[in-house]
C-alpha cells in the first residue's frame, strides 16, 4: 500500500508530500486543484512515459518518490527478492527526469529500466483514473485476485466458460436462432447468428 509519495518540481509543483493512512484512500478536490497531477506523478514511479516538458519551469529536474509497505502484498515481494531488491523496511520507487529530458528509475536505491518499474508497480498499486494502470481489466489479475483470496477455483469455470461459443455455435446451427443458452450454471440471451 501506498504510504508516502513526495514530489519536486513536477510541473506546477515546487514541493509536495503526501502521508497516507491504512485502507483506502480516495482524493478528490475542485477541478484544477492538483489531483491529476499528483496521479501523474505517481505514475511516472510507476514506469509512465515522460519527457522534459514534466520538469517545473526553471528546475534542473523533476524528483518523485514513492514508499509502498508491503506487508500485505507478498507478489511484490516476491518480485524484489527475485531480483535481489529487497528491504527489510518498505518498498521505495524513484523517478529522476532531467529539464533535457533524460529519465532514470529506481527500485530501492538501486538503478532500474522503467520497464521493472512497470512491472512492480502493477503489483502494488492500481489506480482508477481516466483507465490508467486498471488492472481489474486483465485476466491475470482476476485470476490472483481470486486465487489470493482463496474465493473459489477458477479451473472448473475456465473450462465451463470456454465451451460457451461451442455450444452457442452447436445450438445455433441445430435451431437457427438461439434464445437462451445455460451451461451449468452459465446462462445468457443470443440474438439469432
Amino acid at each position: 500500500m501506498l504510504v508516502h509519495l513526495s514530489v519536486h518540481n513536477y510541473a506546477i509543483v515546487e514541493h509536495l508530500d503526501l502521508e497516507l493512512d491504512r485502507g483506502m484512500s480516495v482524493i478528490t478536490g475542485e477541478t484544477g486543484a492538483g489531483k491529476s497531477i499528483m496521479l501523474d506523478a505517481l505514475g511516472l514511479t510507476l514506469g509512465d512515459r515522460a519527457d522534459s516538458g514534466v520538469v517545473r519551469p526553471g528546475a534542473d529536474k523533476a524528483d518523485i518518490l514513492a514508499t509502498f509497505d508491503l506487508a500485505d502484498i507478498p507478489e511484490a515481494s516476491a518480485w524484489l527478492a527475485e531480483r535481489d531488491l529487497e528491504t527489510d523496511g518498505p518498498c521505495i520507487l524513484r523517478r529522476v527526469i532531467t529539464s533535457e529530458g533524460r529519465s532514470r528509475g529506481y527500485i530501492n536505491g538501486t538503478p532500474c529500466p522503467l520497464g521493472d518499474l512497470k512491472s512492480l508497480g502493477e503489483l502494488l498499486i492500481d489506480i482508477h483514473s481516466q483507465h490508467e494502470h486498471q488492472s481489474l481489466l486483465k485476466t491475470d489479475t482476476h485470476r490472483r485476485l481470486l486465487v489470493r483470496d482463496r474465493l473459489c477455483s477458477l479451473a472448473p469455470a475456465g473450462t465451463q466458460y470456454s465451451r460457451f461459443p461451442r455450444v452457442r455455435a452447436h445450438a445455433g446451427r441445430r435451431s437457427g436462432r438461439v434464445r437462451d443458452v445455460s451451461i451449468d450454471g452459465f446462462a445468457a440471451h443470443f440474438p439469432a447468428a
